[in-house]
């Protein structure tokens, strides 16, 4: 969608990009653009990039959370976390931290999830070296714990880093290392990096970081991408 004011009779526009710009609703995607006008996409792509250069279509800003009304994607079902976290709280707890660490490198359950509720990230470290920490401790920790070492440790595993239910928990934990989320995020495409600026279900701190992300890749990024994010939030 053309920015409001634009005057395109006082752009330096060919006829064929001032006909693109004529087709602007916000609505309309690439491929419809390419089908209501007859022209490729990789015409529709340059014309989108030259109303971009001059001021005609923004670059998405990122919008207020009372403006937002996009969506993040479904929120994994909740772990059935009470009972681990009551053992942990009226019996480990209270165990020396060494101990706790010792106790959670070779912990069954129930007490291996138990241990996943420990704030110390030595004893995070620990589940990570017991063989039977899984996807679903994994997933608890990425929930619970809040240290950014113990976050960071967690997610130097590359199986729990690929798994979406670990990684939609750090997106959600208010102590995810701003480098860490660009670690999870930074390679993937601008509309899930806006998608994530504008969700209500992550922290204020992680949207902002996210933010500052999605500007610095929407410059370097592909044009394809770009004019996907462009027109799919009608250059906001």
């Amino acid at each position: 969608m053309l920015n409001p004011g634009t005057d395109l009779l006082g752009l330096p526009l060919t006829p064929e990009e001032g006909f693109v710009a004529s087709r602007l609703d916000g609505v309309t995607d690439l491929h419809g653009l390419s089908v209501g006008t007859g022209l490729s996409p990789e015409r529709i792509e340059a014309a989108l990039e030259k109303l971009v250069s001059l001021g005609a279509v923004s670059p998405p800003e990122v919008l207020d959370e009372e403006e937002s009304a996009a969506k993040d994607e479904p929120a994994a079902k909740d772990e059935p976390a009470g009972v681990h976290r009551k053992l942990y709280e009226t019996t480990l707890h209270q165990l020396a931290a060494e101990e706790r660490a010792g106790r959670a490198r070779a912990a069954e359950e129930p007490e291996l999830s138990a241990f996943c509720f420990d704030p110390l990230p030595a004893v995070v470290q620990a589940l990570l070296e017991n063989p039977r920490f899984a996807l679903a401790q994994a997933r608890l920790v990425a929930a619970h714990h809040r240290t950014p070492s113990g976050l960071e440790a967690l997610a130097a595993r590359a199986a729990f880093a690929a798994d979406a239910g670990v990684r939609r928990a750090l997106l959600r934990n208010p102590q995810l290392p701003a480098a860490l989320l660009r670690r999870l995020h930074g390679g993937r495409r601008l509309l899930e990096q806006h998608k994530l600026v504008v969700s209500r279900d992550v922290p204020e701190q992680t949207r902002r970081a996210a933010r500052e992300l999605l500007r610095s890749r929407f410059a370097t990024a592909e044009a394809d991408e770009r004019v996907e994010v462009i027109l799919k939030t009608e250059g906001r």
